[in-house]
């Protein structure tokens, strides 16, 4: 079961698994991923990078009457319901001098790794944990 942590760490997650998957496709080239708001990227950057901003949640359709809430005869909550959310993300690529097939490079690299791994295994998420701790 899961706390109020729960959002922000599939946004951890996104980034140390993207971060982890630039290293081997973009080499010596670093990309930098940023977690802002949109409009805190400068319009000529002077790094590359990946910026992930978490820009609506909202709830998911098919888990909305899943799991309700128990409570006892007193009224008092004896079971936490599950709350299904869609997380949608704004994923802006940028790079140095705004070169235009870098930041098509970025994406595409973006989008196989989060299509290879459209599930956030919780291998992926202990090694997200341990990253943060050390």
């Amino acid at each position: 079961m899961s706390d109020f942590r729960a959002i922000s760490a599939v946004t951890a997650v996104l980034k140390y698994m993207l971060d982890k998957e630039f290293d081997d496709d973009f080499g010596n080239d670093k990309i930098i991923i940023s977690l802002r708001a949109p409009h805190t990227i400068e319009s000529v950057p002077k790094e590359n990078g990946l910026n992930i901003f978490l820009f609506n949640v909202s709830t998911n359709l098919g888990y909305i009457n899943y799991d309700m809430p128990m409570r006892n005869n007193k009224g008092e909550l004896i079971s936490k319901p599950l709350v299904g959310l869609n997380l949608d993300y704004l994923l802006t690529p940028y790079a140095v001098d705004n070169d235009e097939i870098l930041v098509q490079q970025i994406l595409a690299s973006t989008i196989r790794v989060l299509h290879e791994r459209s599930v956030l295994s919780s291998q992926i998420i202990n090694e997200t944990k341990k990253s943060f701790v050390n």
